[in-house]
């Protein structure tokens, strides 16, 4: 499963929490993988790694300039 979203980072934490659990609980399955863009807000943000790290998410990051 692939979209896009465009939200703050203050929204992109608890936005994120809430697809997990949503995903656990409609589809019995887990987050394993986050493809990001580039984004210096969310690359750098200590609250989102930490969640990634705490919830055993692996980050990624897109090309830059790809759709």
């Amino acid at each position: 499963m692939s979209f896009r979203v465009t939200v703050s980072k203050d929204e992109g934490v608890s936005l994120l929490k809430a697809f997990r659990t949503m995903a656990k609980t409609q589809f019995d399955g887990s987050i394993k993988v986050i493809r990001l863009d580039n984004s210096l807000k969310l690359r750098k943000s200590y609250e989102i790694l930490a969640f990634f790290a705490n919830s055993g998410i692996t980050r990624q990051t897109s090309c830059v300039q790809t759709p």
